[in-house]
């Protein structure tokens, strides 16, 4: 790598600013020499900044930090282009293609980007980078038990699985709904976990149940900590990103979307069905929290 311009020697993507790890492939390119503190390639016997043997950092003293300064510092030391990140930071350019006039890719989706259209499509944004890079698997709908669906239920979701460890930032949208991956065996109870998790969700219940069901001067009050919309994209806003070129990151972030879509389209269309309904369900229960009397509890 040249000090002028740095390029990743894994996929030939352009550096702005010295990073541990690339921001398009995520592959590791330089590590932080223990001698001066500065970046320097990690293929070299010694440091291109100070010139004293490579040795490696380890950061000891960061992970002394206070738990939520020590995440902070990781997270950003981890940072890298998601997703569901670029999508958040331009709307305009996934869901009108650069022009008010023209259609985007998210807009065929999920129509016009309201707030819970774009909470659903951000989500759907980081299950695309989850599955592309090859942190999880999502499964095709004829997976699912149908014991469910001809017993009068609704789908449980197209199964999930774990395939790799997660290395982005843990406080993003794809870091998030990983670690709901990692227990959870479908999409729908994974996104269900997540926006509940993200807004804190917690309905109060006044009242008395009954073996047979609930009492009817039962009353539910809504004791969330926040909106479930504006904590989806909220986070995925504010995820700890390395300086980048708008137009060539967000052609990235569309041919991963189109990949995955095109990988099956029928799992697409399930996806983008299931979290928009998900979507649906806390709008309604933010309205009348009663919902949860009528629809099992997440």
């Amino acid at each position: 790598m040249s000090e002028e311009r740095l390029i990743c020697r894994h996929c030939g993507g352009p550096i702005a600013v010295p990073a541990s790890r690339c921001p398009w492939c995520g592959r590791q390119v330089m590590v932080i020499c223990a001698a001066c503190k500065a970046y320097t390639d990690d293929t070299q016997e010694t440091c291109q900044v100070c010139g004293a043997p490579l040795v490696v950092d380890t950061m000891e003293r960061v992970r002394t930090l206070p738990d939520p300064l020590y995440h902070l510092v990781r997270d950003q030391a981890r940072a890298r282009l998601l997703t569901s990140t670029l999508v958040a930071l331009h709307v305009k350019t996934f869901f009108f293609g650069g022009g008010v006039q023209r259609q985007g890719l998210l807009a065929l989706l999920f129509g016009r980007p309201t707030a819970r259209a774009l909470a659903a499509a951000l989500v759907f944004a980081a299950y695309a980078h989850l599955s592309r890079e090859g942190y999880i698997v999502v499964g095709e709908p004829a997976e699912v038990d149908t014991a469910e669906v001809s017993g009068g239920q609704e789908p449980s979701g197209l199964p999930l699985r774990v395939a790799a460890t997660w290395d982005g930032p843990e406080r993003s949208l794809e870091g998030e709904l990983w670690q709901q991956a990692t227990w959870a065996r479908t999409t729908q109870a994974a996104t269900r976990a997540l926006v509940a998790r993200l807004m804190g969700f917690r309905p109060q219940v006044r009242g008395l149940r009954y073996r047979t069901g609930w009492n009817l001067r039962t009353r539910i009050t809504d004791r969330s900590e926040r909106d479930y919309a504006t904590a989806i994209v909220h986070l995925a806003r504010l995820t700890p990103r390395p300086d980048y070129e708008p137009a060539p990151a967000c052609q990235e972030a569309q041919k991963r979307l189109t990949a995955f879509i095109r990988e099956s389209p029928a799992r697409a269309k399930a996806l983008v069905r299931e979290t928009r309904s998900v979507m649906d369900w806390f709008e309604a229960y933010q309205r009348d929290p009663h919902i949860v009397l009528r629809r099992r509890q997440l």
